[in-house]
């Protein structure tokens, strides 16, 4: 009988050092998951500005290339005048502090003009800007 109740107390010892054992196995199991957590979730937070600058920088591209289509389409004639003149888009509302600049000067001495075209605004304090430049002529470049 005594060897029984040493046998049972010796089994029940046993029983809590494994329950002890998984309970530090479930610890550490769940200390690697909140850490996994917390390097994905850093991840995550110091990638959205480099979001938002990238995507004000292809929205900005796309700005000066409509602008440069627009232009393309225009008869040479009908072109502005030599000079630098300002311009507005639609877009301009998803950028913060948007401005467009259209520069056209005169490229050599056959009837070509370099077109310039500046958008500009501000993140996070600094001055951001996308420049575009193309040639056009009379007859086309390839003439």
């Amino acid at each position: 009988m005594i060897h029984k109740v040493l046998e049972n107390n010796i089994q029940s010892h046993q029983l809590r050092a494994i329950s002890y054992g998984f309970l530090l196995i479930e610890v550490v199991v769940a200390l690697a998951v909140f850490i996994l957590t917390l390097t994905i979730f850093g991840v995550a937070v110091s990638t959205a500005p480099l979001t938002k600058t990238a995507r004000n920088q292809n929205l900005a591209y796309h700005i000066a290339s409509k602008k440069i289509e627009v232009l393309r389409h225009t008869p040479y004639a009908s072109l502005p005048a030599n000079g630098t003149s300002s311009f507005s888009d639609t877009g301009f509302t998803d950028l913060p502090g948007a401005t467009g600049q259209l520069t056209i000067a005169q490229y050599g001495a056959n009837q070509i003009k370099r077109v310039t075209v500046t958008v500009s605004w501000q993140e996070a304090g600094t001055a951001r800007s996308v420049v575009i430049e193309t040639l056009m002529a009379l007859a086309g470049l390839n003439q």
